[in-house]
């Protein structure tokens, strides 16, 4: 049983809100293009800040590309790869598609922007020929605040991954990230940081798929 009995309806309610996020095509401003991959932002409804739209063609199927996606369940699954990152654990598994992940970042921007932390809620679902992962930050009794980190906020978002609908083996990646990453941070400075820690962290996807391919 859960050490947080609501977790599944929390998961149901997670779903919802964050496929209205990725089904709401209206608003998106064009921001830049990095390696790539076009980023996009608008306004959050959830907080006085800004949601970013990440979306990339790639070379590599769609299952190849979900399948380094998925938070393992296994801390070195992760860390083994992802170099946008400072550590990740599993801190509950509820089943195969509900899980309670922590993820902490370094402090980037010459130390401008602080060591953070986030502590998530994540659903996993497939419709179709998509795979999506829902996440938003939660509080939960195993992972209290940690001493020198800032505690950040993932509000109902998340990404997918879908077959390209001109290319069989190709790809379609978005992410969205709904983020207050807390702090009285000029917005220069998060459009700056926050992009390119998402761009590092794609980067390090489809490095890994290769990878495995290859193995």
């Amino acid at each position: 049983m859960s050490i947080v009995p609501d977790l599944v309806e929390q998961a149901k309610n997670l779903e919802k809100e964050a496929l209205s996020v990725v089904w709401n095509k209206n608003g998106w401003t064009y921001l830049k293009t990095l390696n790539d991959v076009e980023v996009y932002w608008k306004p959050s409804t959830c907080f006085n800040g800004s949601i970013y739209k990440f979306t990339v063609e790639v070379d590599q199927l769609c299952d190849d590309v979900y399948d380094v996606m998925k938070p393992p369940d296994v801390t070195d699954d992760r860390l083994s790869w992802d170099k946008s990152i400072k550590h990740y654990e599993v801190v509950e598994k509820v089943n195969e598609d509900i899980k309670v992940g922590l993820i902490t970042t370094p402090a980037v921007a010459m130390g401008m922007i602080s060591k953070r932390e986030f502590v998530d809620l994540y659903y996993f679902r497939t419709y179709d020929c998509d795979v999506t992962d829902a996440a938003t930050s939660i509080d939960h009794p195993k992972h209290s605040p940690t001493k020198g980190y800032v505690r950040a906020k993932n509000y109902p978002a998340g990404y997918s991954v879908s077959k390209s609908k001109r290319y069989p083996n190709k790809s379609y990646m978005e992410l969205y990230v709904n983020c207050d990453i807390g702090g009285m941070l000029p917005r220069t400075l998060v459009e700056a940081a926050l992009p390119s820690q998402q761009i590092a962290y794609i980067r390090s996807v489809l490095e890994e798929v290769q990878r495995r391919k290859t193995k």
